[in-house]
């Protein structure tokens, strides 16, 4: 039950990375004119609130639905990540525009973490270089706040950070509770093992028989031990699995 609990943990704060605040969601601006069309595709998160996950990358992607978009967050996993498996993390959402007239403006759905559903606004992009998003979850005395420095390269310039982060505080949103994540992992390439968490894995049972089976098949297919601490890794995953 205890080891059931910590995987539980480390699941559901991948795509989260919230700071808990008290009083109410602070008031933000929304990008004017914003064209939807333009910001879709694959955005490395540079700066995120309160993680200390490397590599995370979102992909936003339309759906059969005007109003609704796929949102995917790709990155690597703390637990596996304490292997040398080349991997991949990926946990999908779902961004609804609630007004049509202000479409920068979002929420987003997160069916398996405690966020659930929170706001989900572009404050400020470009389209082609940067963009900067706030995220905030009301709750009774409280609220849960995220914010994300976004840039179509695993790289910005500073100039370009610095003038993000001041746009931040202009908002009383705390730029120092932005953490700096590292863009330096392993390619992906046909031979990545892909751990996906989507809708239809709902439960946190069947989060942890999706990543147990592929810890499970990763050491298969090695045939070899990758240290001990891996080693006892598989075989909690297999558990989890049987």
């Amino acid at each position: 039950m205890i080891a059931f609990s910590t995987v539980s943990a480390t699941i559901t704060s991948k795509i989260s990375g919230y700071s808990y605040h008290l009083g109410s969601c602070p008031v933000v601006d929304s990008q004017e004119e914003f064209r939807m069309d333009q910001f879709l595709g694959i955005w490395y998160v540079l700066y995120r609130t309160s993680t200390r996950t490397d590599c995370i990358m979102i992909k936003i992607e339309p759906t059969n639905h005007l109003d609704k978009f796929k949102i995917t967050e790709i990155s690597t996993h703390l637990i596996v990540g304490l292997t040398n498996i080349n991997h991949k993390y990926t946990y999908e959402g779902e961004l609804t525009v609630p007004d049509n007239k202000d479409s920068a403006r979002m929420e987003i759905h997160l069916p398996a973490t405690v966020i659930r559903r929170a706001s989900f606004v572009v404050i400020m992009t470009d389209y082609d270089t940067y963009g900067l998003v706030f995220s905030c979850q009301k709750l009774a005395f409280a609220s849960r706040q995220a914010a994300f420095i976004l840039s179509r390269s695993p790289s910005l310039d500073q100039t370009y950070i610095d003038e993000i982060r001041e746009h931040l505080n202009g908002y009383g949103i705390n730029d120092f509770s932005l953490s700096n994540i590292k863009q330096n992992c392993t390619p992906y390439n046909e031979n990545t093992w892909e751990i996906k968490v989507n809708p239809t894995t709902l439960t946190l049972k069947g989060i942890a028989k999706t990543i147990g089976h592929h810890v499970k098949y990763g050491f298969q297919q090695t045939g070899r031990v990758l240290g001990n601490g891996a080693k006892s890794i598989a075989n909690w995953a297999s558990g989890l699995v049987g």
